[in-house]
């Protein structure tokens, strides 16, 4: 083990000698004339327009010095409790500063934190290329609860977390794979790139800022987009953009991603997750990968966009084992995505069941599309969801001969309300589908199911946590007027409507209403609870509306006049008990079930402190290795199958495994038990008393092999 030098006259002096280069060329970032006339033009724009009526008080004061001073610091590695009581002044004061057009807050604040932000990556540049030696034997660790903890008391103590912040990146490469040598270098190239884009800061990226956090303070969705930034969120609206297929934000210093486009590259490819943070990327001439690290969104998001058919090759830290550390690449091949990449598809589940087969039909609904360009043209062959739909309902029951209906809506992030409204109406009969509650409290009931439902046989609509909106509305409709049944988990719970409302330069996400069920219960925040629940490994506290700052509440208004279509609640009792037994029986369903809580598990761990032991890390990593080959092997063995010797067997199985090939047990277990479901929901329509004697002989039956 080599030593560790922490005198801290070698720090200061290591600290000293390097600052000075670039402190003389960091501006003094100071407002704009026309930022103070934006700012009350977009305040006066939230207050008479925004759903929620808020007052510019000073809670309102107070609530955005705290956020706005937590969003810049996020880490709470830069601020003294000394910085922040400089600020104190303003707690109570922007409110009316805001009114005045004035923006000193804003701008001090960010001043103060980029002179602090340049003094530490100098300091970490100087410690770097010294011959100062990290100890990773030791077993100290890194917080990483921002949440919980205080601002910082002193510069020694500021120092020290700078130092354990560099080794938890060393840590991280070496598990990685690479020397210490070369990952010192990596991170002098990635903390010089860093400067220069704290030098390259303009006035009116702190406008942006600030005027960012005021605008989500009325609730998450609610933003300003500056002139650049409303380009790229037109762009994305309108589906023409060449990249990955991905919706991107900035967490803390991370790109995290928080949407997977349906059909676009990387659906296609499928690894990359929601919650994953990207960490570098590689395009091709390019000799290594660049670190976006602490880099602004649009910035990040333009090296990300590439020309069709380039690669974008991602260093990822997947966010289900962000604990471990470890990061993995990912190519992506970019692409335009595409309506028909997006378009609603079949396929048949065979269920066999005693001596019978049910045939299931199963449509997935990546997202609910219409294409208005073709519209507006008049063209008669214009694609939407319920046109495909229709055409595929009418196959599967007509030509195929199924005996029930699945319609997939997991990962369906929404779309047109529209075609949301039209879909319901293939299956509820004439009444409301939504009510939708504006800014000045009136209610639209106008998205209505008109005609007789043209499909009245087994209905189940499965869902999960990036299920969202229109689809919320959707499998609210179902599950409301009875027509179907909702499994899976709880969606998402985005329950609001935003428009754009443009600026004297850029444009206002403006929140103006709120969506709410037929039966008076609004999908914001809760979202569409199941009928039946299925295992998740989407994280509720990180994934979903309710965790987000801000989100607007739960809340229900009267019911609309509407006539159930049948009464489920018997059925439900059996069709759970007969789930339940089942799942239990089922090594391809348990797996899921112990997967997801091992993610739930490995999520929680991820709020721990990091340890900055490089061997305890590496246990930790072949901990969690193991942890997940003993799942596996677990399902293989109740199969009858060879389990593997390894985890590195594990892996060479699991990239040589050709997905298609797979059964759909195995493949897609969770659809396979709704599939099941379904062939139950006909048993009982059928006979419901026959079904009741074999649930009953089925239960018996599992209780006498385990006696």
């Amino acid at each position: 083990m080599l030593k560790i030098y922490r005198a801290p006259l070698l720090l200061s002096l290591l600290f000293a000698g390097s600052v000075t280069a670039n402190a003389a060329t960091l501006s003094t970032l100071e407002p704009e004339k026309k930022h103070g006339k934006l700012i009350k033009e977009m305040l006066s724009a939230l207050v008479s327009g925004h759903y929620q009526k808020r007052t510019i008080n000073d809670g309102f004061s107070a609530e955005l010095y705290d956020t706005y001073l937590d969003a810049l610091d996020a880490g709470k590695s830069h601020f003294l409790q000394s910085d922040i009581d400089t600020f104190a002044h303003w707690r109570l004061a922007l409110d009316d500063a805001l009114k005045q057009g004035r923006l000193e807050f804003g701008y001090a604040a960010y001043n103060r934190l980029q002179a602090i932000r340049l003094q530490h990556l100098e300091h970490n540049i100087a410690l770097l290329e010294s011959d100062y030696q990290f100890n990773l034997d030791d077993d100290e660790s890194l917080p990483r609860n921002h949440k919980e903890r205080d601002w910082l008391r002193s510069d020694k103590e500021r120092q020290e977390l700078w130092r354990k912040s560099i080794e938890a990146e060393l840590v991280q490469k070496l598990l990685a794979g690479e020397n210490l040598e070369k990952a010192r270098e990596q991170l002098v190239k990635r903390y010089k790139n860093q400067l220069k884009l704290i030098l390259q800061t303009e006035s009116r990226d702190v406008f942006s800022a600030y005027a960012g956090i005021t605008a989500t303070l009325f609730d998450p969705h609610t933003n300003y987009f500056s002139p650049s930034n409303s380009d790229s969120f037109n762009i994305n609206m309108s589906l023409s953009l060449e990249g990955i297929g991905a919706v991107l934000q900035r967490s803390d210093d991370y790109i995290e991603v928080v949407r997977i486009v349906p059909g676009g590259p990387a659906d296609k490819q499928g690894e990359l997750q929601v919650g994953d943070k990207i960490v570098a990327i590689k395009n091709p001439g390019d000799q290594e990968h660049t670190n976006l690290v602490g880099w602004r969104l649009d910035d990040a998001v333009n090296l990300i966009r590439g020309p069709k058919s380039s690669i974008a090759s991602l260093q990822v830290l997947p966010g289900k084992a962000e604990a471990s550390g470890l990061m993995k690449t990912i190519d992506i091949t970019r692409d335009k995505v595409k309506l028909e990449d997006q378009a609603a598809q079949k396929q048949i589940v065979d269920v066999p069941v005693g001596n019978a087969n049910y045939r299931v039909g199963v449509i997935d609904i990546p997202t609910f599309y219409l294409d208005f360009e073709a519209l507006r043209r008049n063209d008669r062959n214009y694609r939407s969801t319920t046109k495909d739909v229709s055409r595929l309902m009418g196959e599967l029951l007509n030509d195929d001969g199924v005996d029930g209906i699945i319609l997939d809506l997991r990962g369906n992030g929404g779309g047109s309300l529209l075609e949301a409204t039209h879909l319901s109406d293939m299956f509820i009969n004439p009444g409301p589908v939504v009510q939708i509650r504006s800014s000045n409290g009136q209610i639209d009931r106008t998205q209505r199911s008109r005609r007789p439902a043209a499909y009245k046989g087994p209905l189940v609509v499965l869902i999960d946590r990036l299920s969202a909106s229109a689809s919320e509305i959707f499998a609210g409709a179902i599950q409301d007027y009875g027509r179907g049944i909702i499994v899976g988990s709880q969606s998402f719970g985005k329950g609001t409507v935003q428009t754009l409302q443009p600026l004297g330069k850029g444009q206002l996400k403006l929140t103006e209403h709120k969506f709410y069920r037929v039966s008076g219960d609004s999908t914001q925040s809760r979202g569409v609870v199941p009928d039946i629940n299925f295992p998740s490994d989407a994280d509720p506290e990180r994934i979903g509306e309710s965790s987000n700052e801000n989100a607007l509440p739960w809340d229900r208004i009267r019911a609309a006049p509407y006539r159930q279509f049948g009464d489920l609640a018997d059925n439900l009792v059996l069709l759970e008990q007969n789930h339940q037994r089942r799942a239990a029986q089922d090594p391809d369903f348990t797996y899921v079930v112990e997967v997801a809580e091992l993610g739930r598990r490995f999520g929680a761990e991820n709020e721990l402190p990091l340890s900055l032991n490089l061997k305890q890390r590496k246990a930790n990593l072949e901990q969690r290795q193991q942890l997940q080959l003993n799942l596996e092997n677990q399902r293989r063995t109740a199969k009858g199958q060879e389990p593997y010797e390894n985890y590195e067997a594990y892996e060479v199985a699991v990239e040589e495994t050709d997905l298609e090939t797979l059964p759909l047990a195995e493949k897609d277990p969770l659809l396979m038990e709704a599939s099941r479901i379904v062939a139950d929901m006909v048993l009982l329509e059928q006979n419901p008393r026959r079904f009741a004697r074999q649930l009953q002989k089925s239960e018996l039956n599992n209780n006498l092999s385990h006696q």
